[in-house]
C-alpha cells in the first residue's frame, strides 16, 4: 500500500522540477492503493530527469501515452498547453484548475499542501463527500469523472459550472487527450 510519507519522499527527490497532485490523496485516505499517481511539473525543464528518477525508484520501464508517461503507478503529466489550459506551473496555481475538489492536493519539497484547510478535506473525503466544477472547456471529462468517483462510493455534494479562465472567450473541448 502506497502512503503520503512515501510519496513525500519521492516528491522531495523530484521536487526540483516536479511534484504530485490529484486524487492519490483520496485514495490513500479511505484505505485504498491509488489507480495512479499523477506527476506535474514547475515549469517545461526537467521532464527527461524526473523520468529517469522515477525508473531508478520505481525499476519499472515507460509506458508513453499522448500527453504522459506512465512509469509504475506515476503517471509524469507533459508540461504542454492542451485547448489553451497549461498543464504545468506552480501547485498553487495549477491545482486549482482541477475539475474534483477532493483531488486539490498535492506534495512538493515542503511536504502535503492543499488549496484548503486539509483538516476540511479530510472531514469531506471521510463523509464521501466532493464538490466538482464543470467547466465548459472539458464538460465531458468532468462528467465522466464524477460517474466514475460515484462508483467507488463518493457523492457529489455540489456541481459548480464555471470557466478555468474569465479570459477565454472561445469555447473548446479537451476530450480524448486524457484517455489516449
Amino acid at each position: 500500500m502506497t502512503t503520503i510519507e512515501e510519496l513525500k519522499q519521492v516528491a522531495y527527490k523530484i521536487s526540483e522540477f516536479a511534484y504530485i497532485a490529484g486524487g492519490f490523496y483520496k485514495d490513500i485516505k479511505k484505505g485504498k492503493e491509488p489507480k495512479d499517481i499523477d506527476v506535474f511539473f514547475k515549469t517545461t525543464n526537467g521532464y527527461e530527469q524526473v523520468a529517469q528518477a522515477l525508473e531508478k525508484i520505481t525499476g519499472c520501464i515507460r509506458i508513453q501515452n499522448k500527453i504522459s508517461l506512465t512509469i509504475g503507478k506515476f503517471e509524469l503529466i507533459k508540461p504542454i498547453s492542451i485547448a489553451g489550459r497549461l498543464l504545468f506551473g506552480k501547485p498553487k496555481e495549477l491545482v486549482p484548475t482541477f475539475d474534483i475538489d477532493i483531488a486539490r492536493v498535492w506534495i512538493d519539497e515542503d511536504g502535503l499542501q492543499s488549496t484548503e484547510d486539509i483538516d476540511e478535506i479530510d472531514w469531506e473525503i471521510e463523509n464521501d463527500l466532493f464538490k466538482a466544477s464543470i467547466y465548459h472547456e472539458d464538460e465531458k471529462r468532468t462528467i465522466d469523472r464524477i460517474e466514475r468517483y460515484e462508483t467507488y462510493g463518493y457523492r457529489c455534494l455540489q456541481i459548480v459550472r464555471e470557466e478555468h479562465s474569465p479570459k477565454r472567450k472561445n469555447k473548446c473541448t479537451m476530450s480524448g487527450g486524457y484517455n489516449d
